[in-house]
Order: structure tokens, then sequence, then C-alpha cells
């Protein structure tokens, strides 16, 4: 809330919001005026309701490049796509690094970034070299279409995120602002008075791959606990019975 309010953000704290929030995209669309008839869009975004759109104002005061925009439908997103204002956001992951396995995204669309600088996308084999990155972001499949127009890709080995240790409280109050989940559930207990009881519960929920991350939250935080939710994901719970 202070950082709110003095409209100043900690780089560690939008470093913790973007490991919740941030996409890191890159996209590959036909267009007959260009010589390989493909051209390649990488963008850094956040979206977030409308209500928090003070928020996105902040992000993008703080990087001082990019632009928010309102996306008519009760959304509000935060966009960079300039090449040179993305190497200003690599700047900063790179000082204060992501955590979950979005840094293995920022790490792929880096190299895509830098390819695309040095212009080397406007050739057959660089522009090939960009889908192999592609292949291995964000756990995604390529669309049918660029199967058909890249039939000899290869992904990359996508990057093992090694260091999860929070390095910030600022860090965590980011991604808590981001992922982060405050409840008050009430429940009967026969060893009251009343019969029911009061539980305080801050919930975090992550994907499986973003265990390790979940179980140095714990740590930290000195309470809680980390429980499976389902056969891919996990759920950390800090909790307080009253």
């Amino acid at each position: 809330m202070n950082n709110i309010l003095n409209n100043k953000l900690n780089p560690t704290f939008v470093s913790g919001f973007t490991d919740a929030e941030g996409c890191f995209h890159v996209s590959i669309v036909n267009k007959a005026d260009l010589k390989l008839g493909k051209s390649v869009r990488v963008l850094f975004q956040i979206s977030l309701h409308r209500k928090d759109k003070a928020l996105l104002h902040q992000i993008k005061d703080y990087f001082g490049i990019g632009e928010v925009i309102d996306r008519k439908d009760g959304a509000f997103y935060y966009k960079v796509s300039q090449i040179r204002d993305l190497m200003r956001i690599i700047d900063h992951f790179n000082k204060y690094p992501l955590l979950t396995e979005k840094c293995a995204d920022f790490e792929l669309f880096k190299q895509i970034v830098e390819i695309v600088s040095r212009k080397e996308h406007l050739s057959e084999e660089g522009l090939q070299k960009i889908v192999n990155i592609k292949a291995s972001m964000n756990f995604e499949k390529l669309s049918d279409s660029l199967k058909a127009s890249f039939p000899n890709t290869v992904p990359v080995n996508r990057p093992v995120i090694k260091d999860t240790a929070i390095y910030s409280p600022e860090w965590l109050s980011g991604f808590v602002d981001g992922e982060g989940c405050f409840t008050i559930n009430i429940y009967k207990r026969k060893d009251t008075v009343l019969g029911e009881g009061v539980k305080l519960v801050l919930k975090i929920t992550q994907d499986k791959r973003n265990e390790e991350l979940l179980e140095n939250i714990v740590k930290v935080l000195g309470c809680g606990g980390l429980y499976s939710q389902s056969k891919t994901g996990y759920r950390f719970y800090g909790y307080r019975f009253l």
C-alpha cells in the first residue's frame, strides 16, 4: 500500500508483480509486403482489471516507456513493443531477476529481442532461429500454421531456473499482490461458545513447476504449508486459526 500511496515502485516489487502478472510474448504473423512474408512481433505486457489501472500507470512511470491501453472489456493493459524500449525492460530483469518459470520465458524472449535488434529476423535462417526459440516459450505448442510454414523447427532447450531464493521482501509483496488471495472462512467448531470458528487465510496457488519457490515462501514467512491441489498444481496456504 505504501508503494501506491508514495507513487514510487520498488524495483524488486515490479519484478515480483511481473512474476505474477507479466507476459513475454512473441508472435509471427503473415505480412505479404515483406520479403519473407512474415513479421515478428515482440511484446512485454501486464493486464489488470480496470480497478487497478492506477498501478499500471505507476509501472509505466517506473519504466518511463510503453503505454497503458483500455481494452474496453473491463481490463487495461500495459504494453511495451518497441525494440529500443524492450532493451530497457531487459536491463531491469537482468538486474532484478524473476523467480518463477517466467524467468525461463524471459531468457528466451531476450534472445529473440536480440536477434530482431540485429535484424537477423529478416533472413530465413534468423527467422527459423526465432521459431525454434518460440517453440520452447510459455510451454505452448506452435500453431498448426507455424508448423506448416516451418516444418524443420527444432525447439531449443528451455532454460532451467536454478535459484528461486527470495532476495527481497518487496519482491514477495509484488508477487502476493498479483497471485495472493486473502480469505475468511467460517466453519463449525464444537469447542467454541458459538460452535463456530474463524480461519484467516493467505493463499497462493501455483503450478507444480514453481513448487520450490512456494517452499521458499514458506521459509521466508515462517508459517503455512505446501499442499498438493491436483496432479499438476500446488497450493501454498499461510493460515491462522482463531
